[in-house]
């Protein structure tokens, strides 16, 4: 299913709302031209327009000062989400051309969405060298009267507002209209999410499931109209483990991987790296309902095949071998492997600490499984393959 991103018509004659940019990637606003003039804002009147478009820019103006606290956003997303605008936070920055001004919020539209509601559609573009332009994402904020005036808040209530609920043991289930509930999957959740706490020795997670056809509908109910892959990507979900939310495009109520996520994300903490937290969780969950032995024949298959590959820079640059074997997510449930079968949970804990700056793996693995530099890794994770491979094919 590819379906066809909208059709946006960018006017580039564009009115700068205010300036005050700090080092903090701070800013305001752009409007473009459709705010004033597109017919359905016209059911805003002007002294409500205004104040819709102020809010919005105090918000922009402030929200990089904290992920966590700000007073244009509605205060009941903090009590759910903790970081509710995470998306949002630092999008100005570009990583690959260390600029943390690059990606500027441009307001699309105002599109009236219900009594003292309405949506505002934000886009963060930048230009590239030779005048190009580039879209990071866009991005649906709900903007809602409330006593003190507008707030910004996250748009999944409203976006499934129409979705059937349900409830097995510890998940509430959000589904969209295009699935049928599937009970039995759902109860065989609920029975791993005991089990992952238990195992993990945490607390149970009450969590709350979106449960969607697709990647194009999974970014939706997040609040995105457009964000690189999601018009490409068949599968995947995401877990927000503050939250205790599940993001799930597999068209499933199965989905143990974003599940284990949850607990996962609380071991490792603020120090957790990518490598250790998804190999972690493909290690104890699989991944994209696949278990780890079939990574591994994957992985293994494919350093038969291309032995000039490195496996050690795989585990740094991420590369799919497979259509749904990842180098990071199949070569760090290896090591999870191993950290675990031989340090138990404290190990494994260690280990989703360790972060992912090459000389920290590096320094982990050689102490604990003498390695030593990244050729020994490299050496190691394959005989880690074979092992897990052949034990997978004598399991028949």
């Amino acid at each position: 299913m590819k379906p066809t991103l909208p059709r946006i018509l960018f006017t580039m004659f564009t009115v700068l709302v205010a300036a005050g940019l700090t080092a903090r990637a701070q800013q305001h606003l752009y409007c473009n031209p459709p705010v004033a003039y597109n017919p359905r804002t016209a059911m805003l009147d002007t002294a409500d327009r205004t104040a819709i478009l102020h809010a919005i820019d105090a918000f922009f103006a402030t929200k990089n000062q904290s992920p966590s606290a700000n007073a244009w956003w509605l205060a009941a997303d903090f009590a759910r989400y903790r970081f509710p605008y995470r998306d949002l936070y630092e999008a100005e920055l570009s990583p690959r051309l260390q600029d943390s001004l690059h990606f500027r919020p441009t307001l699309l539209e105002l599109i009236p969405a219900g009594t003292d509601t309405c949506l505002a559609k934000v886009a963060f573009m930048g230009q590239e060298a030779g005048g190009f332009s580039s879209l990071k994402f866009i991005y649906n904020i709900l903007v809602t009267r409330q006593q003190q005036g507008f707030r910004l808040s996250r748009i999944t209530d409203y976006h499934t507002r129409s979705w059937k609920r349900y409830t097995a043991g510890t998940i509430r289930f959000i589904v969209s209209p295009g699935r049928t509930y599937n009970p039995q999957e759902a109860q065989r959740l609920d029975s791993m999410n005991r089990h992952y706490a238990a195992l993990l020795q945490l607390p149970v997670v009450q969590a709350t499931y979106y449960s969607c056809t697709g990647s194009v509908e999974m970014f939706g109910v997040k609040g995105y109209d457009y964000v690189p892959n999601m018009y490409v990507a068949e599968s995947g979900g995401q877990a927000d483990a503050d939250a205790h939310i599940l993001y799930s495009a597999l068209n499933t109520e199965w989905y143990p991987h974003e599940l284990v996520h949850l607990y996962i994300d609380k071991l490792a903490g603020d120090q957790g790296g990518y490598l250790a937290k998804e190999g972690a969780c493909t290690f104890l969950a699989g991944s994209l309902n696949l278990p780890l032995s079939r990574h591994a024949q994957a992985l293994l298959a494919y350093s038969n095949a291309h032995p000039e590959q490195d496996l050690y820079d795989l585990l740094f640059n991420e590369k799919q071998v497979t259509g749904t074997t990842s180098s990071v997510y199949g070569l760090g449930g290896i090591i999870a492997a191993a950290v675990y079968d031989r340090y138990g949970l404290r190990g494994l804990q260690e280990w989703l600490q360790t972060g992912d700056s090459p000389a920290a793996v590096l320094q982990f693995l050689d102490q604990r499984f003498k390695t030593g530099d990244a050729a020994g890794v490299s050496a190691w994770l394959k005989k880690q393959l074979q092992q897990v491979a052949s034990k997978a094919r004598q399991k028949g």
